[in-house]
């Protein structure tokens, strides 16, 4: 069910992974800027975020296991290593080169991570998300798969805005025993 969004032949395939980058990274949970907004509105697209990271991961995981469809020949086997990843999510991620994307993906992926700490001035004032932990995947999969990514994170002056967070999420997950591996 996996391979076929992913397989090579599939030409809808660099859409669909913009189009789940940009849900993501376009997300900002604090909606109108209005404090307790999200006791009187509701916020349907919380919910396409979650699921939206959740499918990165997911296809970013995926090892291309479209291979064992077919059997593995001398000459496919050189066509496949020069083509480089058999995911071609995994493929375009470690294309994105340009200054912008970087600077879209990181504010983006920071705004959400940030989200907790903000709520400091009024408690319960803003929507708190609830898939930090899968955020925090995904940026731990940016890193991996595009290291031009990781070097920008961390030659920008926005390192900050992911390091708070990540040391936030840590000390919270050390008061819950459940949580130690996470």
């Amino acid at each position: 069910m996996i391979y076929f969004p992913l397989s090579t032949y599939l030409r809808h395939a660099l859409p669909l992974f913009t189009s789940l980058v940009n849900v993501v990274c376009a997300y900002d949970p604090v909606g109108y800027g209005i404090p307790y907004n999200h006791l009187l509105f509701s916020d349907y697209r919380e919910q396409l975020v979650d699921q939206a990271v959740q499918i990165l991961i997911v296809t970013l995981e995926h090892d291309g296991g479209g291979l064992a469809h077919r059997p593995p020949s001398p000459s496919s086997m050189e066509d496949q290593d020069s083509l480089g990843p058999d995911n071609l999510f995994v493929n375009y991620l470690s294309r994105i080169h340009r200054e912008e994307d970087y600077d879209f993906v990181l504010k983006g992926l920071a705004r959400l991570l940030v989200n907790p700490l903000m709520q400091t001035y009024l408690p319960n004032s803003t929507k708190k998300i609830q898939f930090h932990q899968e955020l925090l995947v995904l940026f731990w999969k940016l890193c991996d798969f595009n290291k031009k990514f990781l070097f920008f994170v961390l030659k920008s002056s926005d390192v900050l805005d992911i390091l708070v967070p990540i040391l936030f999420y840590l000390n919270d997950a050390r008061a819950d025993q459940c949580e130690y591996s996470l």
